[in-house]
């Protein structure tokens, strides 16, 4: 007799672990298998200046979504987005400007951006900046799929 457990949670993230309760199942046992991660998201909060932006690394192969941004200490901030600290070259897009508002929140989505797909082969780092954060404190995701 097979027995299927599906878990199925935005949270799980790579690298988590889990445990499962078998000993209510015919034999006692459970075998568990991994699937490849096709989607995951970046997330941090309280970033206050250049120096904390970095928002970590995204997985080869990644293709953004969509950045969320929450400003939470009650100062606007311009921001961007890019490979390196106090860089610009993966967002805002030409002619987009992102500003958070104080208290508020941007939704930046994939034509927000100027980079959309990076490295098949290397994984990728990203930081948030601001020429001027003013107080600001901010709180980012960056949603992401993993290409084919």
């Amino acid at each position: 007799m097979n027995n299927l457990v599906s878990l199925q949670s935005s949270s799980l993230r790579a690298g988590q672990t889990f445990s499962v309760d078998a000993s209510s199942l015919p034999g006692g046992s459970l075998r568990l298998q991994a699937e490849p991660v096709n989607s995951g998201y970046l997330s941090k909060t309280d970033i206050v200046s250049n120096a904390t932006g970095l928002l970590e690394t995204i997985p080869p192969n990644a293709f953004l979504l969509r950045l969320l941004l929450r400003e939470t200490a009650g100062h606007s901030v311009v921001v961007t987005l890019g490979t390196t600290s106090g860089g610009s070259n993966v967002a805002p897009a030409a002619g987009i400007t992102l500003t958070v508002p104080a208290n508020g929140t941007l939704t930046v989505d994939l034509t927000g951006f100027l980079i959309n797909w990076f490295s098949a082969t290397a994984a990728q780092a990203l930081f948030l900046a601001s020429a001027s954060w003013g107080g600001a404190s901010v709180n980012a995701q960056l949603d992401f799929e993993v290409g084919p």
